[in-house]
């Protein structure tokens, strides 16, 4: 048998960093709702000590984050009092068992330094990551989920979540210019109404002492939302007629891209998962193996494999070199110091079968 490969050994932190993907388009509101479901759930194992969590984070940081994504921190009592579980990776599995309970919620369980470690290596919070590059993005999406499959059936492999690019509901309003040269009336009518009613409008200024204030009208946000609303938006047309803009729009909801991801000038979708009770080096083996089988790429497609396991390959590649040179170098010393090749090739014969009989163990 072959010993395992890592990368870094694993460090226990005292503490769980839990990701929660919910769909896209979820708003905030029912973001929080989920949210709460799974503090509660997170807090009723008595292995537990203190929950938080943070939902979304503004565009303007050097990590945005939208509210279908949360970050939530579980700091764990001291071991010897846990009561439901033996160690870390048991506990992690029965949570992970009642979040998924949840509908419509995806869940990666991770350390809060390992996390961010993670997400430097690769740009994603897990231990692997498998990107996809192409041109067509509905290819990518199409083999990403056959990709998630067959990732699946790999002995190991826990939190395998697709990156969400698509699924974000969008309001689609397009203009029927006939229409609206019937009714008289200039395709900028119709934008200013939908701005106004969506965007809002400033229509005037608030005056109070020697301060200004923008007076803007806009649809209430809960009118907003519905479709029958924004249909019966009322346009003034040249003949003293109040027409609704579905009278010149046709309009409609649609899922679109939720984001657009690109690496070294190309699109790219990334699917990533973690490794509980294995080695990531024998893992990695396996999946590609798997994948190599399973998963065809059409032409111009191809998968690069990221996270912990980069690093690991670079290493190794890396010793490869290093090694043999070292070796060299030392026997080059002592032919130096002894003067002598054959008395040399005797001392490494002597002390050769121990040692490199563990270094193929370790590297093999």
């Amino acid at each position: 048998s072959k010993l395992g490969s890592e990368f870094l050994p694993s460090l226990d932190e005292g503490s769980l960093a839990l990701q929660v993907f919910r769909i896209p388009s979820i708003s905030l509101t029912e973001s929080l709702k989920i949210n709460e479901k799974v503090e509660t759930i997170t807090k009723s194992f008595p292995e537990v000590l203190d929950v938080v969590s943070k939902t979304g984070r503004p565009d303007v940081s050097n990590d945005p984050m939208g509210v279908e994504i949360s970050d939530v921190i579980i700091t764990l009592k001291p071991m010897n009092q846990w009561q439901t579980a033996d160690n870390k990776e048991e506990l992690v599995d029965k949570m992970r068992e009642e979040l998924e309970k949840i509908q419509g919620v995806a869940v990666s369980f991770s350390q809060p330094i390992a996390l961010r470690v993670d997400e430097l290596i690769s740009g994603v919070k897990s231990q692997i990551a498998i990107k996809i590059f192409g041109e067509d993005k509905d290819i990518l999406n199409q083999y990403a989920a056959k990709v998630q499959s067959s990732i699946s059936k790999v002995k190991g492999a826990t939190d395998i979540n697709v990156e969400q690019t698509t699924g974000l509901s969008n309001l689609e309003i397009r203009a029927n210019r006939d229409a609206i040269a019937r009714y008289g009336i200039n395709v900028s009518d119709v934008q200013d109404i939908v701005e106004t009613a969506i965007g809002g409008k400033t229509v005037s200024e608030v005056i109070e002492g020697q301060k200004r204030f923008g007076l803007s009208v806009r649809l209430n946000p809960e009118n907003e939302l519905k479709l029958d609303n924004i249909r019966n938006l009322l346009i003034h047309t040249p003949q003293g007629q109040n027409i609704p803009l579905s009278n010149v729009a046709d309009i409609d909801i649609k899922d679109g891209p939720a984001q657009s991801s690109r690496e070294d000038g190309q699109n790219r979708i990334v699917i990533e998962c973690n490794v509980s009770g294995r080695d990531i080096g024998s893992f990695v083996a396996e999946a590609k193996s798997v994948l190599d089988k399973e998963v065809k790429l059409p032409s111009g497609y191809y998968v690069i494999w990221g996270g912990q396991f980069e690093n690991q390959e670079r290493a190794f590649n890396r010793l490869l070199i290093i090694i043999p040179v070292s070796l060299i170098m030392i026997f080059l010393e002592i032919v130096a110091l002894f003067a002598v090749v054959m008395f040399t090739i005797l001392i490494v014969q002597g002390v050769r079968k121990v040692p490199v009989q563990y270094a193929k163990r370790i590297v093999g």
